[in-house]
């Protein structure tokens, strides 16, 4: 059921719905990005969060895998201070076919020190959901999601955007399950989590129409985000997950 939700459908009903689809208008997951400038010096306890929750999240997959009779490859966290076009991350790098099925995670630590400069001392849940959502797509790329869809793409490159999008949904409703089901609640309060994906959304629409930093957060509107997790989050099922249904 998992690989027919995640990989037949994100197949059978993407290649269905390219022939002619809409494409929601909602801002890529993906920009330009402009040359590094020196890191500022990394924050131990920002650092120490991040860590937390990908590892926390990681273990979840693994028994989610191991539940459904699935192989799972644990990720390797790469904490990184700026987005750089070589890396295979944060996101769904399309078109890099070396980047297909890492097990690498890119978790970039400017973002995460963005949130904290704008909502200062109420940023943890949207750190926390911030990293989960990169972990979803960890578990995207366990499940040959990257592959499937660059082969889709191949045969349909004025999709890419529809896609994009799509895949960003999926990981937020990925983060949705694991805020259910994680041991950690400190982590992330539910009754926070719109404010949450509101705070996240803000930070990197503005951060990258703003600075222009090719951050690969989520741009789709809020209430979708927030439609997608509360998927995720309901039930605490992977197979909630299906953003390309139609």
């Amino acid at each position: 059921m998992l690989g027919a939700v995640l990989i037949g459908v994100a197949g059978a009903r993407v290649s269905a719905q390219l022939g002619g689809a809409h494409v929601p208008s909602a801002e890529p997951a993906r920009g330009a990005q402009e040359p590094k400038q020196a890191a500022a010096p990394r924050d131990a306890k920002l650092e120490e969060l991040v860590r937390e929750v990908a590892s926390n999240a990681d273990r979840l997959w693994a028994r989610d895998f191991r539940r459904r009779g699935k192989p799972y490859t644990a990720l390797e966290s790469v904490l990184i201070d700026t987005p750089d076009k070589a890396d295979c991350g944060p996101g769904i790098t399309l078109g890099r076919p070396d980047c297909f099925g890492t097990n690498k995670a890119f978790f970039d630590l400017s973002f995460q020190q963005a949130l904290e400069t704008k909502y200062p001392g109420e940023a943890e849940g949207a750190r926390a959901f911030a990293v989960a959502h990169e972990v979803g797509h960890h578990v995207q790329r366990v499940l040959g999601l990257d592959k499937k869809v660059e082969e889709l793409l191949a045969e349909k490159p004025v999709a890419s955007h529809w896609i994009e999008v799509h895949l960003e949904l999926q990981a937020d409703c990925l983060a949705g399950v694991w805020t259910r089901r994680t041991d950690q609640k400190h982590l992330n309060v539910p009754t926070q989590i719109e404010a949450s994906i509101r705070k996240t959304s803000e930070a990197g629409t503005e951060r990258r129409l703003v600075e222009r930093s090719g951050e690969t957060f989520t741009y789709a509107i809020p209430r979708r985000r927030i439609y997608w997790f509360a998927q995720g989050y309901a039930h605490g099922e992977v197979d909630d997950c299906d953003t390309f249904a139609p």
